[in-house]
């Protein structure tokens, strides 16, 4: 992906948005970033079984 691509993927995103990056599928130390996504995360009460906040997250990936 250039600089160019992933400018206009995150254009229309806000700046306080978390970026995450998805573990590299590569035996190398570094991989190329192939994609980029917006994903909405949600945390979950394990003993309620209810969502307790959503946030949204920018993942890149190798793939």
């Amino acid at each position: 992906m250039t600089v160019k691509e992933l400018k206009e993927k995150i254009n229309d995103l806000p700046d306080d948005m978390e970026v995450m990056l998805e573990q590299t599928k590569e035996e190398f130390k570094y991989g190329l970033l192939n994609t980029i996504k917006v994903n909405e995360e949600l945390f979950i009460d394990p003993f309620f079984r209810v969502t307790l906040m959503t946030d949204e997250s920018i993942i890149l990936s190798d793939e």
